[in-house]
């Protein structure tokens, strides 16, 4: 009858002989947490002689405090020295000090005769080709008592992150932007015309000047024609022509604009945009 082999490496030599075989144990110095996978791992040796060998997995044992699984086998070779690493999971599901039985570890002379790898045939074991791990004591603790509390904290931070964006963003779509009066914004547009006469944008200065002289028109102040068709050619002038007035032509439009302005004001002209 054929076994399957998992995770194993075939070694090509001749003849057949006992091997000498030493297996160690990954220590476990801890207690773990109930539920939690702890690695338990095995590394066994042997020195190749005159046979070919495989290492069959071990048969793992059925706990009634827990779960045990195979999570990996390698096999590696210097040389005729194998050496071959066995990794068990075991995620214990009770609290207290549990007993991990020995396993039964067998490498496997082949008969090297068959050939082919699906027709391998292990032949009798020799007490030197089967080891016998020692018992492990497993030692199972309740999860840690800050855990719970700290996942509730860590649940309670999220959520009021949540609610608090939830509530910025209903402000921010709620929020409408108080009216400004006329008065505020003639001050904001004639300040904007000052500041880009100091900078030197000039096309920015007469675009403020241009738009004051239109807020004034829209509430029914006297508006000059020429003023604003005067206005629209500095505009004309500095966006395209690239040109402009002299310092007293610039003078003379901010005079006519705040002057405007003012007249708007004495009115008593008051009210939102």
């Amino acid at each position: 009858m054929s076994v399957i082999l998992i995770s194993f490496v075939i070694f090509s030599s001749l003849g057949a002989s006992g091997l000498e075989l030493t297996v160690t144990t990954t220590p476990l110095e801890r207690s773990y947490p109930v539920g939690e996978e702890l690695e338990l791992g095995y590394s066994l040796s042997w020195t190749e002689a005159e046979t070919d060998h495989v290492l069959l997995p071990p048969t793992l044992p059925e706990l009634d405090w827990g779960t045990a699984q195979l999570l990996s086998m390698t096999v590696r070779r210097e040389g005729s020295h194998v050496t071959a690493d066995i990794l068990l999971g075991i995620i214990p599901s009770q609290t207290g000090r549990h007993n991990f039985p020995s396993l039964e570890l067998k490498v496997v002379p082949l008969d090297v005769e068959t050939g082919a790898e699906e027709n391998l045939v292990p032949l009798p074991l020799s007490p030197s080709e089967l080891i016998t791990t020692e018992e492990l004591t497993v030692a199972a603790t309740k999860g840690s008592p800050f855990l719970l509390p700290v996942s509730l904290a860590v649940v309670v931070l999220i959520l009021a992150l949540v609610l608090w964006l939830l509530r910025r963003r209903q402000r921010a779509a709620t929020f409408v932007e108080p009216e400004r009066s006329l008065e505020e914004e003639l001050n904001t547009l004639l300040h904007q015309a000052r500041r880009h006469r100091l900078d030197g944008n000039y096309y920015e200065t007469y675009r403020s000047l241009h738009a004051l002289a239109v807020k004034c028109g829209e509430h029914q102040a006297a508006v000059p024609p020429t003023l604003l068709s005067r206005l629209e050619e500095r505009m004309k002038d500095f966006g395209y022509r690239g040109k402009g007035p002299s310092e007293t032509d610039l003078e003379g439009d901010f005079k006519d604009v705040e002057q405007l302005c003012a007249r708007l004001r004495s009115h008593g002209t008051q009210g939102a945009i």
